[in-house]
């Protein structure tokens, strides 16, 4: 299981060069393409990354909580956006990886840590919600969802090829 919290915090400092290399940062607009463009790529491309990479021989699930987030956040920190928009944007930001991705990404009202330590403990509906992670995600095997995705957003960097890496990576482990 990877934590969305550190896959953000890995690619953070490329998003906020990004964003001040081209102006976007301290007039933060999340409606704006340009804003979405450089959060979208270097997000997806992390996930991506961090899936790949993963020595695991089981599947990996992404998990994501929204507080996690916020821990030391320099975005609303600084006052470029308020913890709201930030969160609301980043909740939009899963939801489409998510549907567009052939990864598994477990939502949830917990902070990992306290996920983990409930895991551990074998406290609470841990058992449950492992069992519902173990369930196989559809997978579109020509992945043309990202495709359009790339197209609109115009992340074309991110290949075909990339992505075919990430499905096998996926589908390996059922």
């Amino acid at each position: 299981m990877v934590n969305f919290s550190y896959i953000f915090k890995e690619c953070k400092d490329s998003i906020l060069d990004d964003l001040d290399t081209y102006g976007l940062l301290y007039d933060l607009n999340f409606k704006h393409a340009d804003t979405k463009r450089v959060f979208y790529y270097y997000i997806i491309k992390e996930v991506c990354d961090s899936i790949i990479n993963t020595k695991s021989n089981n599947k990996v699930v992404v998990y994501y909580n929204e507080d996690d987030l916020l821990d030391d956040n320099i975005f609303v920190r600084e006052g470029w956006c308020n913890n709201f928009r930030f969160k609301a944007f980043f909740n939009t930001i899963v939801k489409k990886i998510n549907s567009l991705l052939p990864i598994k990404i477990h939502i949830s009202e917990t902070t990992f840590n306290e996920f983990t330590d409930c895991f551990n403990n074998q406290l609470g509906d841990t058992k449950g919600v492992i069992k519902s992670l173990n369930r196989p995600k559809r997978v579109a095997a020509n992945l043309l969802k990202i495709k359009t995705f790339t197209k609109k957003y115009k992340l074309t960097y991110l290949d075909k090829d990339y992505f075919n890496q990430l499905k096998v990576r996926s589908i390996m482990y059922k």
